[in-house]
């Protein structure tokens, strides 16, 4: 039986991007656990996913699923957007 996995993500708009501007969705701690976008819709509908993709090569490799940093250090960080997005667990 699996469980969600809650992690946060933070969102902010890069307006000096190479690519010219983009929205971010950060998942601080998860090494290369990203999403990017054109808005902040687009990153927000994809973060899902891309924490779901983490969990399940997490669970390919063997490795334990990371504990969440705390999320009033994130914003207090104010890094951008804090938000908590879910998927499914090992």
């Amino acid at each position: 039986m699996t469980s969600d996995f809650c992690y946060p993500v933070v969102i902010y708009h890069d307006k000096n991007s190479v690519d010219g501007p983009l929205w971010i969705a950060n998942f601080p701690g998860l090494n290369g656990c990203w999403a990017e976008g054109t808005t902040r819709e687009s990153v927000i509908e994809q973060a899902p996913a891309v924490l779901q993709a983490y969990i399940e090569g997490c669970g390919s490799a063997g490795c334990p699923l990371p504990v969440a940093p705390d999320t009033q250090e994130l914003m207090s960080a104010d890094a951008g957007e804090v938000l908590i997005i879910a998927a499914s667990g090992l």
